[in-house]
């Protein structure tokens, strides 16, 4: 009986040594209950915590001491006795109460943690999202700036003509197509007597192959958007559109930016350069077309005459007129100097009714080098032929395949080389109104095709490289690479200098290297 009585004595008190206090986490041998949450914790950490706190520490409930509900675990087995004497017995009951309130301090500090760390997450989650908010007006706020500063402060009457938004088609009047017949006849003589040899100052086929970068610039437009979507150039100076829509003056000899002009309100999508680099044309994914002067933020003009993008703009030989397309398949022929819309016409009124809705929407449009005639290549593949001064097509050139995104005259007069969306290069004589000459350069867009002032080069914007080639033996003379689609490929004075323009945002600048 002895041994199993000590047996039974040594279960119990095992299976007492199990139970742990929610305050310390360690077994206690004098346990009860909190009738609020069910917890179990030491009858003595408990009791000093109800008389600092009044509360349940797992929840937070109001308990008081004589609530308290205790375990008995076996009846027959009496609790241990606390030591009440000094010496060694009284320091270990000493130790013992000061290990109590520590343990009553550290559940408290674990609580208190817990509550901070999950308040400092939903801090910092708040913060967070006030970032984004502040960075998202701030872009509003830049936005409405860039939008208020484009816009016209001149007296509305003065632009009535420019921002005309009618339907009403207008046509020349007599005095501007004698203008026009005359220049054409003086162009036409002049180019008759000029030699078949290029000028003596024009890069050579050995040269143009070792033609090397002599600068690259990255920084002319913002990086978000990202993208330079447009470029044309006169002597060393350039104009880029941007998806930011933003137009830049910017001297590619001396890597300064002359001007910067904002005022659109969606990405450019064309520019246009007058010989003296003082006048810059712009148009825009918005319909709008806008011209600017160099050293004036302001825009002198606005023209609303398209409604749809405006993919394409190009000077008149006269120096104040220029041709406009746009995808709403409306051209127009207007006076820079007045400010004033004098043609207007909409293909879609004009032709026969086409097959698809886009057929007649205009991806490029140039002025023939003897200013009688207008190249317009179309969503449908065909390229109209259109005579300025009888206001009428006078032929047509079919079989692109795809849209016709870029177009260039020879300065002669006698071709015109036509880039389309799916990668094709084609040649087209104008005296036999054949093509003669087809390439496959890429799967992607050719978005810009240039000749030199003589002709005797061909510059293509192939995908993501620019290639130049040379017109009598077909052999590519150099490439280029950029990382993104090419938007633009110019020919510097007498073929000695090249720059090309990239959805990478990047202008480069390429000459021949001194003998």
């Amino acid at each position: 009986m002895k041994i199993s009585n000590k047996f039974t004595h040594f279960r119990t008190a095992a299976n007492m040594s199990q139970i742990i206090c929610s305050i310390s986490g360690q077994p206690t041998d004098n346990p009860v209950a909190s009738p609020k949450s069910g917890a179990v914790f030491d009858r003595a950490l408990i009791t000093k915590y109800l008389e600092e706190y009044g509360r349940d520490p797992t929840n937070e409930a109001e308990l008081r001491v004589d609530e308290l509900i205790p375990l008995l675990l076996n009846n027959h087995i009496s609790e241990t006795l606390r030591p009440n004497t000094t010496s060694i017995p009284a320091l270990l009951k000493s130790l013992q109460n000061e290990w109590e309130v520590n343990m009553i301090y550290t559940y408290r500090i674990r609580r208190e943690l817990q509550r901070a760390r999950q308040e400092l997450s939903h801090s910092l989650y708040r913060n967070d999202a006030a970032l984004r908010t502040i960075a998202r007006l701030n872009q509003q706020l830049a936005s409405a700036r860039a939008a208020l500063a484009g816009l016209e402060r001149a007296d509305p009457s003065m632009n009535m003509d420019a921002t005309m938004a009618g339907d009403e088609e207008l046509s020349l009047d007599t005095e501007l197509i004698d203008a026009i017949e005359q220049k054409t006849s003086e162009l036409t003589t002049k180019r008759r007597q000029r030699g078949k040899e290029a000028p003596e100052e024009d890069a050579k086929v050995d040269e143009m192959k070792k033609m090397d970068l002599k600068m690259e610039n990255k920084n002319l437009h913002d990086s978000t958007p990202a993208g330079i979507t447009c470029l044309d150039m006169n002597g060393i100076f350039t104009a880029t559109g941007g998806a930011d829509k933003k137009v830049v003056l910017y001297n590619v000899d001396s890597d300064t930016v002359e001007s910067t002009f904002v005022g659109h309100r969606k990405k450019i999508s064309s520019v246009l350069l007058l010989p003296d680099a003082e006048i810059v044309i712009s148009g825009s994914h918005d319909s709008h077309i806008r011209t600017w002067r160099k050293g004036n933020e302001n825009a002198l003009n606005t023209f609303k005459q398209h409604h749809g993008v405006v993919t394409d703009l190009d000077l008149h030989p006269l120096g104040t007129h220029f041709l406009s397309v746009s995808g709403d398949g409306i051209w127009s022929f207007s006076d820079i100097v007045k400010g004033k819309t004098l043609v207007k016409k909409d293909m879609y009124n004009f032709l026969p009714a086409p097959e698809t809705d886009n057929a007649y929407a205009f991806g490029s449009g140039q002025i023939h080098p003897d200013g009688s005639l207008l190249g317009m290549g179309t969503a449908c593949g065909i390229i109209y032929m259109w005579d300025i001064r009888e206001q009428s097509v006078a032929a047509e050139f079919p079989g692109h395949g795809s849209q016709v995104m870029s177009l260039s005259f020879s300065e002669n007069g006698y071709h015109l080389a036509a880039g389309t969306a799916n990668g094709v290069l084609k040649m087209w004589d104008l005296r036999k109104l054949s093509a003669f000459k087809t390439l496959e350069l890429t799967n992607q867009e050719i978005r810009s095709v240039k000749f030199d002032n003589f002709g005797t080069y061909l510059a293509a914007a192939a995908g993501t490289t620019a290639k130049i080639f040379h017109l009598k033996s077909w052999n590519e003379l150099a490439s280029f690479e950029h990382e993104d689609i090419v938007t633009g490929v110019q020919f510097g004075n007498h073929a000695r200098s090249f720059v090309t323009s990239a959805m990478d945002r990047k202008l480069r600048y390429f000459t021949i290297p001194a003998s």
